[in-house]
């Protein structure tokens, strides 16, 4: 025989003839072939149709609960089985609803049953809040500068470290990089701190639509980017140590529990300190080294020749123009790089020449490096839709944070594109690029500082280490990056 079973506290059956267990509780749960050890009322399938038949419900309320809200059952919705040989009636009905009960012929009460509103929900629990967001600037001097293309050099770097604190005494870091810090500190404090102090810091994808692209001119490049990159870096942050895991797990990761790092120096200075240079970060261990050139083919080659006798063929060697070029010049200067088996070439020329990037790619052999000064996916859309690039390079304290970071990898893995994030900075940003690329299948290299920089890895909890070519993850809840006053205090600037 079929059985039909179902229950509910919607409407009560009436079982005569059961002693003790006269009241039964039928409704919307269905459930057909079964026979649970504690059930409310079981029938044949004959019997459920008269109670259809004769309940004061549509049977739409059995199929779809949250259909049936606001239906309204009555007192004489009382139903008796073909067993019973009898009819149950009401002795009375009330005008309020299944609220006021009934009485039955028995003479038994039918105990009233209330309706369950499935359009209300429990109360939220109360939300973390962010109270007070900010910005901690610095400058670093250099012992020696920094030089790349067009004789251009650096005599210091400077960062901006978005600061969120919480009212759960969680403080959450990022970074945010630009050419002035102070531009980013403004932004961030007196356009993105309103909008963001009072609210759950958790919010993470509303509170970058909120910062790029609900106002009224879209910051879809610039400074209001890296200024929003920041923020949300540190919103990460807060989330990681609030769930007490580091980031990359809430991203998906790890794909790995290491990454491969190459040292990123070799800054422009004689062929045979850069040669003997390149050798050390060898002998450390990196398996790539990356050399900013620049200044004229004679001077590139006679360089590049000095560094590929010192690190040998099997190292990798990435070569950085900075956008130092025009078309003609980065043709020629490409076909010399090929000579010397380079693994890549980065930003030949200007990266808003996007259509010369794609020519460039299509007439070399030498791998396109490019993006560190592109911004969010709708502009590695536009790289992508090129075949501008073999080596795709956002910035994750530029391109958008962590946030647009992640889709820009996805993005890049939809385009069979290779991820390398860019990442010359402080231990801040490093940490957040690890964390992105732990999460990522399309990522290969992690671009690392060798130079021992004052606040690189003396800012991470557990300071990142080469063992046999690759670095660790961190570990620690969030980033595991902590601004040590001892550390940042000597170089902060008003």
């Amino acid at each position: 025989m079929i059985v039909t079973e179902f229950y509910s506290e919607d409407v009560r059956l009436v079982v005569p003839g059961k002693q003790g267990r006269s009241d039964r509780f039928v409704g919307p749960s269905v459930r057909v072939g079964e026979r649970p050890e504690d059930v409310s009322a079981i029938l044949v399938a004959e019997e459920f149709e008269q109670f259809v038949e004769r309940a004061v419900v549509p049977v739409s309320h059995f199929l779809c609960p949250r259909a049936a809200t606001g239906t309204e059952l009555v007192p004489e919705a009382v139903v008796t089985t073909r067993r019973a040989k009898r009819q149950v009636t009401t002795a009375h009905s009330s005008p309020l609803g299944p609220a006021a009960g009934g009485v039955v012929a028995s003479g038994r009460r039918v105990t009233p049953v209330r309706h369950r509103d499935f359009s209300r929900r429990q109360p939220k629990p109360r939300a973390m809040e962010i109270t007070d967001v900010r910005v901690e600037r610095i400058e670093v001097p250099l012992d020696r500068p920094l030089g790349v293309s067009r004789d251009r050099s650096m005599s210091a770097r400077g960062a901006a470290f978005v600061v969120v604190e919480t009212d759960e005494g969680i403080t959450g870091i990022g970074e945010g990089v630009g050419p002035e810090s102070y531009i980013i500190e403004r932004i961030v404090e007196e356009k993105y701190a309103p909008l963001l102090i009072g609210e759950d810091p958790l919010d993470i994808e509303r509170h970058w639509q909120s910062m790029v692209t609900d106002t009224v001119y879209k910051d879809r490049k610039g400074q209001g980017l890296s200024a929003a990159s920041g923020v949300d870096i540190a919103l990460w942050d807060v989330a990681g140590k609030h769930h007490g895991v580091p980031v990359y797990r809430l991203l998906g990761g790890p794909m790995e529990e290491s990454l491969k790092p190459y040292a990123s120096d070799l800054f422009w200075q004689d062929p045979e300190t850069m040669a003997e240079r390149a050798g050390s970060y060898v002998d450390r261990g990196f398996a790539g080294v990356k050399t900013h050139l620049g200044r004229g083919l004679d001077a590139d080659e006679e360089r590049v020749a000095a560094m590929r006798d010192a690190i040998g063929p099997d190292t990798a060697l990435m070569v950085d123009m900075n956008c130092g070029y025009d078309r003609p010049e980065a043709r020629r200067v490409g076909r010399m790089l090929e000579e010397y088996d380079v693994y890549w070439y980065e930003e030949p020329m200007t990266p808003y020449d996007v259509d010369g990037l794609a020519a460039l790619r299509e007439e070399l052999s030498v791998p396109i490096a490019s993006g560190e000064n592109e911004y969010t996916k709708w502009g590695f859309h536009d790289l992508f839709e090129a075949d501008a690039v073999d080596y795709a390079m956002p910035d994750v304290m530029r391109c958008g944070g962590i946030t647009e970071a992640k889709k820009i990898c996805a993005l890049a893995e939809t385009y069979n594109t290779v991820c390398t994030p860019h990442c010359f900075t402080t231990g801040v940003g490093l940490a957040a690029t690890m964390h992105v690329m732990a999460a990522s299948p399309a990522c290969e290299w992690l671009e690392f500082d060798p130079t021992h920089f004052e606040v690189y890895e003396p800012l991470f909890e557990t300071p990142p280490e080469i063992e046999d070519g690759r670095i660790a993850l961190p570990e620690e809840p969030g980033l595991g990056v902590h601004l040590d006053e001892d550390v940042i205090g000597e170089f902060r600037v008003d």
